[in-house]
């Protein structure tokens, strides 16, 4: 059993997927600021928000939806 969860925690086309799709969010955030679609580079929330966020993240939440 252990041995099936760490080749599915170090599945390298995972790793290959969710790898260009950060590269992908990274290339549009860095569009975005250098056209000024958007004014911050960080939009900061208030703690207890985001609190609730990933408390509801980690009971409810799909990773491959995270940075959506």
């Amino acid at each position: 059993m252990h041995k099936k969860l760490l080749q599915q925690v170090y599945s390298s086309p995972d790793f290959n997927t969710n790898g260009h799709a950060l590269i992908d969010q990274l290339t549009a955030h860095l569009e975005d600021k250098l056209n000024e679609k958007s004014p911050n580079a960080i939009h900061w929330n208030d703690p207890e928000d985001e609190l609730q966020f990933w408390k509801d993240f980690l009971y409810h939440g799909n990773s491959k939806n995270l940075f959506q």
